[in-house]
C-alpha cells in the first residue's frame, strides 16, 4: 500500500492537501464564466458544478471529444456533485465503458468511450456561488466535519489535546447565531481543522468568489506582488504591478495593516506540520488568502522599505485576470517535465512540480536518462523545492533511475480503517478481513531496484525547500537515508515520519472539500517517532533579501560550485 495512492485519483486532482483545491487552470476559467454562456446551477438539482477547466494532451478526455468548459452531469448514471464521486466514477469505470453526460452551452451530450485508464486526463473545478447558510446547515456541516476526522484519522490529537479540540468545537457552534456565507463559515470552520497541525488534513478553500469576481465581473481585485516570507517579513519576490518597487524590497504594510500581523493573522488558516510550511503556501497564495480573510480589494495602499532604507508608499491598482494568470503561472510553472543540460559542467537539471502523469512520466525519465546515458553526464540535479508531492510508485520509477542499491521507500504504513477508507485496504489486499476502527500495518522491506540499462551511475544532488511536501519530502528522505545523493537547500515542509494519505469527505450543505489523513507513513529508517520538523539537507543554504534583489539562485549556484571543484580535482 502506497502513500499518495488514494489522493492521485483523477490527473492533475492531488499533489498534497492545500495545492489539491488551488492548481487550477485559470485559462479555462474564462471559457466558464466567458464562452459557455450558461447560469451556474441550471438544468441540476443544486450543489457544485463540475466544469472541466482544462484537458490533458493526448488524454483518453481530448480522443472522446470532451472540451474545456463542459459541465459534467454524470458518469455511469451517477451526478457529480464533489471530487470524491468523480474520482469513484472514473476508477470504477476502468476495464469497462465509460459514459459521460455533460452540459454545453445549454446543451446535454453523453460521450461514451472504452476504458482502461486510470485517469480520464482532466482539470476540474467545482464552483458555486456564494448563497447563505442557515445555522441548520451549518451545523449539519460542523456534524459532519467533526464527526469525520476522529473516525478517519489514525491519531487526530497528536498536535493538540482532545480537550483543546473541544473547546474550539464548542465555540463553533456558539458563532453560529445567523445565516452567514460559504466564506464565512470556511473561516470559521477552518482554522479548527488547521489546529490539528497535520499539513495533509484541511479544510479546502472556497476560491469560487475570488474567481467569479476576476474572470465574470472582470474586478481588478488582486494583491499584484509576489512575496517570500522569510521568518515574519515580506519581501518582494516579483512585481507585477507598473509601480517601481524592486524585488528584494520589505513590504512592510498594506491598507495600514503591518505585514507582519497579516502574515501572522493568516497562518491560523493554513493547515501543516511545520510553520516554514505554512508560510510557503502564505506567500504563494497571498492574494487568494488577502481576499478570504481580510476581503481586500484593490487599490492597496502599500508601504515599502528598499534596499537602502528608504520608506516609500504607492498606491497599487488592484490585478485583472491577465495580472492573475501571469501570478499563478509564475507561482505553480506548469505540470511537465523539463530537462535542462549543463555541458559544460558535464550536468543535468531535472524540474517537476508533482509525481503526477505515471505514462507521462515514465517517457519522460527514458527519454532524459537516454540523453544523459549518450552524453555520459557525471552530475544529476533533481529540483524538488517547488513540489508538493503525488504518488510513491512514480517516485519510486525516479529512484530506480538514480540508485541500484536496496532500499525501502517507508518503514511502513499504519492505516486507520473506517468506512471511508474500508474500500481503499480493501483493495490493496482483498482476501482480509478488517475491522472497523482498526489499524492495518504494513511493513516495508529494503529492495534491489530492478535491472536498468539507462540507470545514472553518477553523483545526484536533489535541491529542496521549505515547500517541498508529501511525497517529494518522502522521496528526499530516502535519498538521504540510504546515501543515494546529496541534498541541498532548506529544510522539507514535512516530517520525515507524518501522517498523510488523503481521505476526501465533502460537507454536506456547503459543499466545502475535507480532507483528512488516515495513514501514518513511517520514514525510510523505520523510525515510528513523530519529530517537529521537516527533512533536514545535508548541505544548508538559504536565500535572502539580497539573492532575492540580485537575481541569485544560491542553491543551484552552490552545487554549481561543488561540480566545478570535482572537475578541476578530477582533470
Amino acid at each position: 500500500m502506497k502513500k499518495g495512492k488514494y489522493e492521485d485519483i483523477f490527473f492533475g486532482s492531488k499533489n498534497y492537501e492545500e495545492i489539491d483545491m488551488q492548481l487550477k487552470k485559470i485559462l479555462a476559467i474564462i471559457v466558464l464564466f466567458l464562452l459557455v454562456g450558461i447560469q451556474l446551477n441550471a438544468q441540476k438539482k443544486g450543489g457544485p458544478e463540475c466544469i472541466i477547466v482544462d484537458i490533458a494532451k493526448g488524454s483518453i478526455a481530448e480522443k472522446i471529444g470532451l472540451k474545456s468548459g463542459d459541465i459534467i452531469l454524470s458518469i455511469n448514471g451517477k451526478e457529480i456533485f464533489d471530487k470524491r464521486a468523480l474520482g469513484e466514477q472514473i476508477k470504477s469505470s476502468k476495464g469497462s465503458e465509460i459514459e459521460i453526460e455533460i452540459l454545453r452551452k445549454g446543451k446535454k451530450m453523453t460521450f461514451k468511450s472504452p476504458f482502461n485508464a486510470d485517469r480520464l486526463g482532466i482539470y476540474s473545478y467545482f464552483y458555486e456561488r456564494d448563497r447563505l447558510l442557515s445555522p441548520k446547515e451549518m451545523k449539519e456541516d460542523l456534524n459532519t466535519l467533526f464527526s469525520a476526522i476522529p473516525e478517519i484519522h489514525p491519531n487526530p490529537y497528536f498536535n493538540i489535546t482532545k480537550e483543546e479540540f473541544n473547546k474550539l468545537k464548542a465555540k463553533a457552534y456558539d458563532k453560529i447565531k445567523k445565516p452567514m456565507t460559504i466564506s464565512d463559515f470556511w473561516k470559521l470552520a477552518s482554522p479548527i481543522v488547521a489546529s490539528l497541525g497535520d499539513g495533509h488534513t484541511n479544510l479546502g478553500r472556497p476560491v469560487g468568489e475570488y474567481l467569479y469576481q476576476i474572470y465574470s465581473l472582470d474586478k481588478h481585485i488582486v494583491f499584484p506582488l509576489k512575496l517570500r516570507i522569510i521568518k515574519d517579513r515580506a519581501l518582494v519576490q516579483k512585481n507585477f504591478s507598473d509601480a517601481p518597487i524592486r524585488e528584494g524590497d520589505y513590504i512592510l504594510s498594506i491598507n495600514g495593516i503591518p505585514t507582519k500581523k497579516i502574515i501572522n493573522d493568516l497562518i491560523p488558516y493554513i493547515s501543516g506540520d511545520l510553520l516554514q510550511f505554512k508560510t510557503s503556501i502564505i506567500a504563494r497564495d497571498f492574494p487568494e488568502m488577502l481576499f478570504l480573510v481580510y476581503g481586500f480589494k484593490g487599490p492597496f495602499n502599500v508601504k515599502i522599505k528598499d534596499a537602502k532604507g528608504k520608506i516609500k508608499e504607492y498606491k497599487l491598482e488592484g490585478g485583472d485576470k491577465n495580472i492573475y494568470e501571469k501570478m499563478r503561472a509564475y507561482n505553480y510553472g506548469d505540470n511537465n517535465f523539463h530537462f535542462e543540460e549543463m555541458p559544460e559542467l558535464k550536468a543535468g537539471i531535472i524540474r517537476f512540480n508533482n509525481f503526477e502523469m505515471r505514462d507521462k512520466f515514465d517517457k519522460f525519465l527514458k527519454n532524459t536518462f537516454t540523453k544523459i546515458k549518450t552524453k555520459k553526464y557525471r552530475y544529476l540535479i533533481i529540483d524538488l523545492r517547488n513540489n508538493g508531492g503525488g504518488d510513491s510508485k512514480i517516485a519510486e520509477y525516479l529512484l530506480n533511475y538514480i540508485t541500484d542499491k536496496p532500499y525501502r521507500y517507508f518503514g511502513e504504513l499504519q492505516s486507520k480503517v473506517s468506512k471511508y477508507t474500508l474500500k481503499y485496504v480493501k483493495e490493496d489486499s482483498p482476501n482480509e478481513e478488517f475491522k472497523i476502527d482498526s489499524i492495518y500495518t504494513y511493513k516495508d522491506t529494503a529492495k534491489s531496484p530492478p535491472k536498468n540499462p539507462l540507470r545514472f551511475k553518477g553523483k545526484v544532488f536533489v535541491l529542496i525547500s521549505n515547500f517541498t511536501f508529501s511525497e517529494a519530502s518522502n522521496f528526499a528522505e530516502v535519498v538521504k537515508y540510504f546515501k543515494i545523493g546529496t541534498l541541498v537547500g532548506e529544510e522539507s515542509g514535512d516530517p520525515p515520519a507524518h501522517y498523510g494519505g488523503v481521505c476526501p469527505v465533502n460537507l454536506p450543505n456547503s459543499h466545502l472539500n475535507l480532507d483528512v489523513s488516515w495513514q501514518y507513513v513511517v520514514d525510510a529508517n523505520g523510525d515510528t517517532t513523530y519529530v517537529h520538523h521537516g527533512v533536514m539537507p545535508d548541505i544548508y543554504i538559504k536565500t535572502d533579501a539580497k539573492d532575492i534583489r540580485k537575481g541569485n539562485d544560491p542553491v543551484i549556484e552552490k552545487v554549481k560550485e561543488i561540480i566545478r571543484k570535482n572537475l578541476r580535482r578530477n582533470k
